[in-house]
């Protein structure tokens, strides 16, 4: 039993179903992927026990085994058995103490990591960007903004509670990843078909351990969801585009058969709006959070593209109906001046329509498709 012990001590000691040191050189996560590298590294590490520390305990029992023979009765079969159940059940109860306290060491590394994100992001005042500054630590978890049109909302992606969720389903995947770790007498001896196999019993979900890891990861995620609330009012003067009412609202403006300096001061206002958004940051730093603003940014731009081309497509149809307006007034004008005359008089006329030409129908087609038509920057 010692030696067991001590070989637990000096290799064990401090093995961890997680390693919080290595896992924080990866984030972010999203928290699918938060979730499902933790499980993936809890169940490896359970493995190694299972492989490596177990292995070690065989040997050391096999190593033994003259002693412990010698403590068995060699003259009577049932109490030798009893002894040696005995026995094993004293190296299970070992085993058991020192998988428990790796358990609860990895859950109290595992809660420990996330609070040191425990004082939230509940921040007052503005978000300028050039203030946003550096992160002290890396964040774990990335969420997104997402727009939500039917009553004008931003969403975030994951949610608080699904962050709060995953978070305890890691804490649940953990302990279960030890609770399937057979006892050392499956190492030593054959197995026997349809034999039931008995683990080394570990720490259970029920118990105030994993309650209490919860409970405080849980308050961690509580005081970290103040923060994109909070972040998204720096979109409130964009909020406007998350209607599809906006829609209709440009249609109506655009049909009240404005000139076109009017349309050019919409699509001129949408063009600076999507200036703005483009020079909003796309990662905002809020503690536990990343918050990727990056494809809800872009999708706004794409808005106003789509909002713009509502006007820019309304200009185009004025001006196919002003350009063939004058199209047809030269046509007039050509079909006036190039018919043949029959007569002096008419003649006359002709040469008096062309000489008032030059001072008053030429000169107004000359300068009104400039007064129609101001110069268009492209969007």
């Amino acid at each position: 039993m010692s030696a067991i012990l001590l070989n637990f001590q000096t290799r064990y000691r401090h093995f961890r179903l997680i390693e919080p040191k290595a896992l924080s050189q990866l984030f972010p996560f999203s928290l699918d992927q938060l979730i499902n590298h933790v499980s993936l590294v809890t169940e490896n590490r359970a493995l190694v026990l299972q492989d490596e520390w177990l292995k070690d305990c065989s040997d050391i029992i096999g190593e033994h085994r003259e002693s412990i023979e010698s403590w068995m009765p060699q003259d009577n079969e049932e109490m030798r058995m009893k002894k040696m159940d005995h026995f094993f059940v004293s190296v299970a109860t070992l085993t058991s103490n020192l998988l428990r306290s790796i358990v609860e060491e990895s859950l109290e590394d595992l809660a420990q990591m996330f609070e040191a994100y425990q004082q939230g992001n509940n921040y007052e005042g503005e978000y300028p960007a050039n203030s946003l500054g550096l992160p002290v630590k890396p964040h774990p978890i990335t969420i997104f903004m997402t727009p939500l049109m039917e009553g004008s909302h931003i969403l975030f992606a994951p949610t608080s509670n699904e962050v709060l969720k995953g978070l305890t389903h890691i804490v649940d995947h953990l302990v279960l990843s030890a609770q399937r770790i057979p006892r050392i007498e499956y190492q030593l001896f054959q197995a026997i078909d349809n034999q039931e196999i008995k683990y080394i019993s570990s720490v259970r979900l029920e118990e105030d351990i994993v309650l209490c890891t919860k409970a405080r990861l849980q308050a961690v995620v509580t005081n970290n969801s103040h923060g994109p609330v909070r972040y998204s009012s720096v979109y409130e003067p964009y909020k406007y585009l998350l209607s599809p009412d906006t829609d209709s609202k440009i249609e109506f403006i655009i049909n009240k058969q404005l000139n076109l300096s009017s349309y050019i001061k919409e699509i001129e206002k949408l063009r600076s709006l999507a200036a703005e958004l483009a020079s909003l940051p796309v990662h905002v730093p809020l503690n536990f959070l990343l918050l990727d603003c990056s494809k809800f940014n872009q999708w706004l731009i794409d808005r106003t593209q789509k909002l713009a081309n509502i006007v820019i497509n309304k200009v185009i149809a004025v001006s196919e109906t002003f350009n063939r307006r004058i199209c047809q007034q030269y046509d007039s004008i050509m079909r006036k001046i190039t018919n043949t005359t029959d007569s002096t008089r008419k003649l006359v006329q002709v040469q008096n329509y062309v000489d008032t030409l030059r001072s008053c129908e030429m000169l107004q087609l000359q300068v009104e498709p400039f007064l129609f038509f101001p110069v268009i920057r492209g969007f």
